[in-house]
């Protein structure tokens, strides 16, 4: 786990800031991990959901351009909806599944 707040929006929500040098599909699994109380390794692949990959792409910045386009994603992963959304910087947001 890196050192980043969870902040906890009530009992059924909460979200974190993508590290610096963290991918978006490693924010959603840290996330979900530090919330549940559990090592990463014990959640489902994040791949069995969406291809982490692409889920990193859809977040990088465009060569030569500036990070100001705005891009969300929206999926489920382990009784989570997860919502990534970003502009300058991407903020990762659990809702848990009832």
């Amino acid at each position: 786990m890196t050192g980043i707040d969870v902040v906890t929006d009530g009992d059924d929500q909460c979200r974190t800031v993508v590290g610096e040098s963290e991918a978006v599909s490693e924010a959603v699994v840290r996330l979900v991990a530090t919330v549940d109380e559990t090592d990463p390794l014990e959640l489902p692949p994040l791949a069995r959901v969406l291809d982490p990959d692409a889920v990193d792409a859809v977040f990088e910045p465009a060569p030569g351009r500036a990070g100001t386009a705005s891009r969300t994603l929206t999926f489920s992963y382990a009784g989570y909806t997860v919502t990534v959304d970003g502009t300058e910087s991407e903020q990762v947001c659990l809702i848990r599944e009832s």
